[in-house]
């Protein structure tokens, strides 16, 4: 994707993470994490709900945790919960 100068998004994030805990690589999981976090859209409740099934599935419980209780304050800051 970077080789042919696209440029991710919300869209391509969930994607990309989902496809890594298809097969439980928390490693390439945790670098889209973090290019997700520097484009700007590591809040957006696609992007964390995919990062969350990732941990999860993984066996990452405390990123799970983390990332879940930051989805759900988000939630109910915007008034969705």
């Amino acid at each position: 994707m970077k080789r042919s100068d696209a440029v991710p998004n919300k869209f391509t994030y969930p994607s990309l993470i989902k496809a890594c805990s298809k097969v439980c690589a928390v490693k390439e999981g945790v670098t889209f994490h973090g290019l997700a976090m520097r484009c700007g859209v590591g809040g957006d409740v696609f992007v964390m709900m995919s990062l969350i099934d990732l941990y999860g599935k993984c066996g990452r419980f405390c990123v799970h945790t983390r990332c879940l209780m930051k989805c759900v304050r988000g939630m109910w800051f915007l008034g969705q919960l």
